[in-house]
């Protein structure tokens, strides 16, 4: 494994800094799988707990609920969605995720555009726990943003 770090490293590769899941003051997300112009996303947030209010340039996202209740804001739109019900969120489009319920949510988020890295956000609304989040983790979110952008394929020998 020692072997395997090191060469990650010499490769200037950052999955030795990166963690599978990143966690977030409002709960956490995984990459699931990617390709040249998609994502695909596992989020968990917390009870109580939401997403800043934001839009992106490039990408459109599509939200599924698998368990929990969401709140979702789109645009003027908020709407209120439950176990196996989804919404599409247009490109440039203001949106935010909030979790209303006591449990749990859980959904999967595919994203599809020109550029789907995380400095593609623009934030309006930055929640209390996300502020607190840039204070105290902003060397972790900066290699995760790094790889985001770095996608690369180990090659063994």
């Amino acid at each position: 494994m020692k072997k395997l770090v090191d060469r990650l490293k010499a490769e200037k590769r950052c999955e030795h800094l990166v963690h599978k899941q990143v966690y977030r003051p409002w709960g956490w997300y995984e990459g699931i799988d990617e390709g040249e112009r998609f994502q695909v996303k596992r989020i968990m947030v917390k009870p109580g707990e939401k997403l800043s209010l934001q839009m992106h340039h490039h990408r459109a996202e599509h939200w599924i609920v698998v368990s929990g209740t969401a709140n979702v804001t789109c645009g003027e739109e908020v709407m209120l969605l439950t176990e196996n019900q989804s919404t599409y969120i247009p490109l440039g489009t203001t949106h935010r995720l909030e979790n209303p319920g006591k449990i749990d949510l859980h959904m999967i988020e595919v994203q599809s555009g020109t550029y789907l890295g995380e400095d593609d956000i623009v934030r309006f609304e930055i929640s209390t726990s996300a502020i607190e989040a840039v204070f105290n983790a902003s060397a972790a979110i900066s290699a995760a943003d790094f790889c985001l952008r770095q996608p690369q394929a180990i090659v063994f020998p």
